[in-house]
């Protein structure tokens, strides 16, 4: 019987659940070149480059919209609906920039978490969180969605606080447009 006990306790301790290691991820080897996508992203819409906008993106890729101060469900939009829209005449001048961004990265996935700020016409839009999921393809990187909040009210809460942590830079854009 005390062996059976004893046995019993083993399997016991042999099945309880191990403790809790969190996974360390290491620095991404490619941060650069993501986030170069992400600007490259942000520089195709302010362009109104649909074509390039389109390139950077995985077929079927998809943008997933939430706008928690206006209560409003979930929305999903293709990228395809994206770029008809660029392609229209009346496309505004966008600027979304971001800063501080997080990279995470393994074996040919990676997500780029950072808070941003987007400019229609000029004009403060709103704030959020944008998160890109992006994929390892022959040609390069590919954007396979991109999530995002609407928050008008939360720009003073999350701005970034030094101009030289701001992405993309804009400059040859505004160039062309003086």
């Amino acid at each position: 019987m005390r062996t059976v006990a004893i046995l019993a306790l083993l399997f016991a301790v042999s099945c309880a659940p191990a403790e809790h290691q969190e996974m360390e991820m290491p620095a991404s080897p490619n941060r650069e070149v993501l986030l170069q996508t992400i600007d490259d992203f942000f520089i195709a819409l302010g362009s109104g480059d649909a074509d390039a906008f389109e390139a950077l993106h995985s077929p079927g890729a998809t943008s997933v919209i939430v706008a928690p101060e206006n209560d409003e469900k979930v929305r999903y939009r293709t990228i395809a609906q994206a770029v008809t829209q660029m392609h229209s005449a009346d496309f505004p001048k966008i600027r979304e920039r971001y800063w501080d961004p997080i990279v995470l990265e393994r074996s040919g996935l990676a997500l780029v978490w950072t808070p941003y700020s987007i400019d229609v016409d000029g004009a403060r839009l709103h704030c959020g969180v944008d998160v890109f999921s992006l994929s390892k393809h022959d040609s390069g990187w590919k954007i396979d969605s991109v999530s995002y909040t609407m928050e008008p009210t939360a720009c003073n809460e999350i701005k970034p606080g030094e101009a030289s942590r701001v992405r993309p830079d804009f400059s040859v854009l505004d160039a062309k447009e003086n």
